[in-house]
């Protein structure tokens, strides 16, 4: 009975000794993952379990002094490619070229760039986007092809105040005129969210709990001493002088003489912001 004792202790002790060694051994492990490799597991299971989406707001309004609009933003989407998911680079630019008016070799050339991402065509028009997500959907190119939104650019008066106003580059940037004076206080801002998705980069319950585009104005209006009947008006005769006599070039101002306001400026050679180049 003794030796049957005795040898039931030394299994317990035995087996308790094992259980806290596993429990110390447990425990350095868990120390281990929290304090030294916690940073980075993290930041594997946020990438395993979503990306970062820029949330891009649209460009301030540009105005004459009655509130007509001269320069207007509205936000469009610019579609991308990931050419480490492309498993048929002809097949996707054959069917993907005539939807967005961009050559099938151009296409390719972006994918040969390898990598996660490269932009196919910036500032989608509504029909093309709608076409493209048609396609996606179709031949589930979900996993290579996607979008993000941007602001485009628009003049509603086409060449009225070209002179004046400016255009804007790819980038959203200023180039010339008031675009380009007062791009610090009218550029669109750009803002990071987290968004979970599921294996095919597609955001899960992103329309319940998350806004994926931007809602809202907080963008800054510059309202001009412009009158755009006056500027009409003077860009109308500037034209028939052109016509009549021929100048190289023609510049008119228009301003109250009581508080030197201008009221129209405009100038000789022209040409249509929206198609600046």
């Amino acid at each position: 009975m003794d030796k049957n004792r005795r040898k039931i202790k030394r299994n317990i002790r035995g087996i308790v000794f094992v259980v806290l060694v596993m429990m110390v051994l447990i425990f350095l492990r868990y120390g281990w993952i929290q304090l030294v490799e916690g940073k980075t597991m993290a930041e594997r299971v946020r990438l395993q379990t979503g990306e970062e989406r820029v949330l891009q707001s649209p460009r301030g309004a540009i105005i004459d002094r009655n509130g007509r609009e001269l320069a207007v933003s509205s936000m469009t989407q610019s579609l991308f490619v990931d050419p480490s998911n492309v498993k048929d680079a002809d097949g996707l630019a054959a069917k993907l070229a005539p939807l967005i008016q961009v050559s099938e070799e151009d296409i390719k050339a972006d994918i040969r760039q390898g990598g996660g991402f490269v932009w196919v065509k910036r500032r989608l028009e509504p029909e093309e986007t709608k076409a493209v997500k048609q396609l996606i959907k179709t031949e589930n190119y979900g996993d290579c092809l996607g979008f993000r939104d941007e602001a485009k650019r628009y003049y509603p008066n086409d060449a009225l105040a070209a002179n004046v106003l400016g255009f804007i580059g790819t980038d959203d940037k200023g180039l010339d005129g008031i675009e380009q004076a007062y791009d610090g206080l009218i550029k669109g801002e750009s803002t990071e969210s987290f968004v979970m998705t599921d294996g095919r980069a597609r955001p899960i319950l992103d329309s319940i709990f998350s806004k994926r585009r931007y809602e809202g104005d907080r963008c800054k209006t510059v309202e001009l001493t412009l009158d755009s009947t006056v500027q009409f008006i003077v860009e109308k005769e500037l034209d028939k002088a052109m016509a009549e006599n021929g100048p190289k070039a023609i510049t008119a101002i228009v301003m109250n003489p009581k508080t030197g306001e201008v009221l129209a400026m405009a100038s000789r050679p022209t040409y249509n912001p929206n198609r600046f180049a």
